[in-house]
């Protein structure tokens, strides 16, 4: 039995979510998953058990704290890890425990006996950087994008865990990005997540602008009429593997947008330290990036593979476009050097062991 816990609101709109499920429902493997309440309104279709996270009063006022100082983190963290459950969540123990971010992972450790036990670190909302120290001498194997983002967490000084990185990249993905002529390629895609710490603002402005001579693709939810712009694509269902590859070799340039006028000081270091789920699969699909200037995009300037902007708006995404179309092959060949360096990446996790 796979035990899956996700504490947030938004299961619909999590990529890592979604495709784990599905990977686990081809090997018809058995699993539990479990959501927060307030979740039921997006997932009642779909199998899985709710539970009560609402915060007291305390919790709230702890969140706010985090999010605005750094001097108290050991103990905000630890109170909030304390008291996230105001009910009592009945799970089966298991073969296999996954849990996505390590915040509700720590409450759960001590509670339940499993095998295996799983974090997957992508898009965490809450961090502790001394992680290592609360996981006694279990094995655990932390699930993340990035080693740098690993570092940050402070797995980097722990030999008590196994590191992956770019989990679930199979070989029929990167291999058939090399048989695509770029001639068949059109337009600008972004594809992911849209809410305003990831440019929600530029991308509504970008679909609308009259000025846009180029076709436009949102793969989101976004609540834009691509009936009323033009030149305007849409897709706001969820893509499978195949299906996403598919899009992706249809465009010719991927877009990463943030906006750090959104993104609070918890959160900063996942777009600083951490660069996008998107932004790997437009390079292992041969496309160049607009993206905005950050640490964790620094590569896309590093290997020429794109162009990054300090602070992107439709007009400066437009100009992009254009000089990277006017210079494709020189941005192609960035994009090959990049894609090499990521191609040695971290061994795939066998949930069946």
């Amino acid at each position: 039995m796979i035990v899956i816990i996700f504490p947030h609101d938004w299961p619909h709109k999590s990529p890592a979510l979604l495709q784990l499920l599905e990977d686990i429902k081809n090997s018809k493997l058995q699993y539990e998953l479990f959501l927060p309440i307030k979740a039921k309104k997006y997932w009642s279709f779909q199998k899985a058990k709710y539970f009560d996270i609402s915060f007291n009063i305390f919790s709230r006022i702890a969140i706010r704290i985090l999010n605005l100082f750094s001097y108290f983190d050991n103990f905000l963290i630890s109170y909030v890890a304390k008291h996230i459950l105001d009910k009592e969540i009945n799970i089966k123990e298991g073969h296999t425990l996954i849990c996505f971010d390590f915040f509700f992972y720590r409450a759960l450790l001590r509670k339940y006996n499993f095998k295996k036990k799983y974090l997957f670190s992508t898009e965490l909302f809450l961090y502790f950087k001394d992680i290592f120290n609360h996981l006694n001498d279990e094995e655990v194997y932390l699930v993340t994008q990035s080693k740098i983002r690993a570092d940050f967490l402070g797995f980097r000084s722990s030999s008590m865990l196994r590191i992956v990185d770019n989990v679930k990249i199979d070989q029929e993905f990167m291999s058939s990005t090399k048989l695509i002529n770029h001639q068949n390629r059109n337009g600008l895609l972004y594809s992911g997540t849209i809410c305003k710490e990831l440019g929600k603002k530029t991308l509504e402005k970008l679909a609308i602008d009259p000025l846009r001579s180029y076709q436009f693709t949102i793969h989101g939810d976004i609540k834009i009429n691509k009936n009323q712009c033009h030149k305007l694509d849409i897709i706001k269902e969820y893509l499978s593997d195949l299906d996403m590859r598919e899009l992706m070799l249809r465009s010719k340039v991927g877009l990463v947008l943030y906006d750090f006028n959104y993104i609070s000081r918890i959160r900063h270091f996942n777009f600083e330290t951490g660069p996008s789920g998107k932004l790997l699969k437009y390079i292992l699909c041969g496309l160049p990036i607009i993206g905005t200037e950050c640490t964790g995009l620094y590569d896309v300037k590093r290997f020429n593979a794109g162009i990054l902007l300090k602070n992107p708006t439709s007009k400066e995404i437009n100009l992009a476009y254009q000089k990277i179309i006017h210079n494709y092959d020189f941005y192609k060949s960035g994009i090959n050097k990049f894609s090499s360096k990521i191609i040695n990446r971290g061994k795939l996790i066998d949930f069946t062991e």
